[in-house]
């Protein structure tokens, strides 16, 4: 009968570790949207929600940023980036502080001259991303790299451009809008907008003879 009756203690738990977690996470979603980075946090937020919904996701902005910094490191990250590119004072003295407590993705470099609204950062893992302007709804997988060629040589990336896992955009190039890096790319030439850029497909090589 206990046994019957565990994952039901189980899966409450795990609901009520959630929502402490969350609530936790609240004061770190106040201080981001009372910045003036608000609407861009707030853009971020319904990307995320595009691409990474999240079961019983609250309906009040607060509690859905919260949320999301209590489910993602990666989105953390997001978070501290708006945060250090707003002109207040006392948010960027906060940071330190914010990031001890929240700690923010440990394999990500996220550092773009200047980024638009709706973003979203796929896992994050071992990803680093640089770049001249990145423009609004920007969307990158983990394994990515964007950034130098050589000393102040970035990409600039258009809007509502897609760069997917393991990809590698480098140089002092331009991607247009709307283009779709695919996974395992690497580009260093322009790509023009609407493009979609691939590596060559994987192949067999035949053993040599004996």
């Amino acid at each position: 009968m206990a046994a019957a009756t565990s994952p039901h203690w189980l899966n409450r738990l795990r609901t009520r570790r959630a929502e402490v977690k969350r609530l936790l996470c609240v004061p770190p979603a106040t201080i981001a949207l009372a910045s003036s980075a608000r609407a861009l946090i707030l853009a971020d937020v319904r990307k995320w929600c595009d691409y990474s919904s999240l079961p019983q996701a609250p309906a009040d902005p607060i509690g859905l940023t919260a949320a999301y910094v209590a489910d993602s490191r990666a989105f953390r990250t997001l978070i501290y980036y708006r945060l250090g590119h707003c002109a207040s004072t006392p948010v960027k003295f906060l940071l330190p502080l914010l990031r001890a407590v929240w700690p923010p993705h440990p394999t990500l470099v996220f550092h773009p001259d200047t980024l638009g609204p709706g973003c979203f950062i796929l896992h994050g893992d071992s990803t680093m991303v640089g770049a001249r302007s990145i423009g609004q709804n920007f969307v990158v997988g983990q394994h990515v790299v964007v950034g130098y060629r050589g000393q102040n040589e970035l990409p600039v990336i258009g809007d509502d451009v897609s760069i997917y896992v393991g990809a590698i955009v480098i140089g002092d190039i331009t991607i247009g809008d709307g283009a779709t890096i695919g996974a395992g790319a690497v580009v260093a030439n322009d790509v023009p907008g609407g493009a979609t850029v691939v590596p060559l497909p994987a192949r067999p090589i035949p053993m040599p003879a004996r």
